[in-house]
């Protein structure tokens, strides 16, 4: 798939994969992804915090997390379900904005989970906006 009319695009994509074991069944780790309070508790780099985890958990339904710097600084992302598939895939869009609400970073993320002898593998995809295919 080629950047949107940029020939060779291809070989500059750089797409974020991270891939994880949870010692813990499916269920709670998609339950992790997908309850506010949760997500809350694990969101961001180390000495963030998480004061705002808003989502509606449906296809269509609007994600907005903000999370707080150590320095008071505050970083928001927003965002829209696009599939839910519990427990095994979730995929939204992603866009973290700046202090007006503007764009800085867009993309598409999927998470899928699979069951393996009691732990979970969990892969989380993100792709930049600009290799997204346009959507109707």
């Amino acid at each position: 798939m080629a950047a949107r009319g940029n020939v060779g695009a291809e070989s500059m994509r750089r797409d974020l994969i991270i891939t994880r074991v949870f010692d813990a069944p499916r269920e709670l780790v998609f339950s992790a992804w997908t309850d506010p309070e949760r997500v809350a508790r694990w969101w961001g780099p180390r000495g963030f915090t998480t004061p705002v985890c808003e989502m509606d958990l449906r296809p269509g339904g609007a994600v907005r997390i903000v999370m707080r710097a150590p320095d008071g600084v505050e970083h928001s992302m927003r965002g829209v379900f696009r599939e839910i598939i519990a427990p095994e895939r979730l995929v939204c869009t992603f866009v973290a904005v700046d202090e007006e609400g503007g764009p800085l970073l867009e993309g598409l993320m999927t998470i899928t989970l699979a069951e393996h002898r009691g732990k979970t593998n969990s892969r989380c995809k993100q792709v930049p906006s600009a290799w997204l295919p346009e959507r109707p």
